[in-house]
């Protein structure tokens, strides 16, 4: 069995190498792709591919080239782990969930989702964040068991949408494990840093990550508002689009206090 990450990245430079940090012994292989970064995060992805020979980095120009990196995998027996870079996960737990993994206690099971703290504030020194939990906040893990597909093909970037097709003898299983385990027992969890500075060229805090930018500029209003050029026009809508869409699925429940020693290496 063999663990492969996936990250793809855009102006990810504050939070990045202590997001590889944290899953870099999880993942037989982390492969980090670059969608055309402004800021310092390709020098840090470098940084980091020179102390680990599991990392394989790539720019890309598009969000689409991302799921050719593992389509491949399809039908072997891999878990496909997908990190962004605003996504710091427990390494301690993931210790335990790949030891899980190994066993084979996941075998029948498609996707794991885990427990989320979804950040409104992070005190680097006192260890603590402030959040929404999931549940009842949306989850954002993506661990995806490919051993049990025969094919993932035709998506818009890395696993999101396509043609999935399952084996004959599976079905799309989903595990909640955050239904089994509350936050405090959980060993998969992830602090997702969606209200938290990620990049020191970027003023907001909360932005949409390049999928969701791609699915956006889909729609028709974006591009009669790019016909005629009226960029600011543009960037006013998408502004409230990632305040919106952040709020609508992240901030749901009672605002939480937790400590997060694990997470800060």
């Amino acid at each position: 069995m063999k663990i492969i990450g996936i990250m793809l990245l855009k102006n990810e430079e504050i939070w990045l190498q202590n997001v590889i940090e944290n899953v870099i012994e999880f993942c037989d292989k982390l492969i980090i792709l670059d969608n055309n970064s402004d800021d310092m995060t390709w020098e840090i992805i470098r940084k980091m591919q020179r102390l680990s020979s599991k990392i394989y980095s790539k720019k890309i120009e598009s969000v689409a080239e991302s799921h050719s990196y593992i389509s491949g995998y399809a039908g072997t027996n891999t878990w496909i782990f997908a990190v962004d870079g605003d996504e710091l996960y427990d390494p301690i737990g993931l210790k335990q969930l790949k030891k899980e993994l190994n066993c084979g206690k996941y075998n029948h099971v498609w996707n794991l989702k885990g427990n989320v703290l979804h950040c409104i504030s992070i005190d680097k020194t006192k260890k603590i964040a402030n959040g929404y939990l999931t549940p009842p906040s949306r989850s954002i893990t993506k661990l995806y068991n490919f051993r049990i597909i025969k094919k993932w093909d035709q998506c818009s970037q890395r696993l999101h949408s396509g043609e999935l097709i399952f084996l004959d003898d599976y079905t799309n299983k989903i595990l909640n494990i955050y239904n089994e385990l509350d936050w405090d027992e959980s060993h998969f969890r992830c602090l997702h840093l969606c209200f938290i500075k990620r990049s020191n060229i970027i003023e907001n805090k909360s932005r949409l990550n390049p999928s969701e930018i791609m699915v956006s500029k889909k729609y028709l209003l974006f591009k009669i508002l790019k016909y005629f050029q009226l960029d600011f026009l543009n960037k006013t809508i998408f502004r409230t689009m990632e305040s919106t869409y952040k709020k609508n699925n992240y901030c749901s429940g009672k605002l939480q206090n937790k400590v997060i020693s694990q997470f800060i290496l």
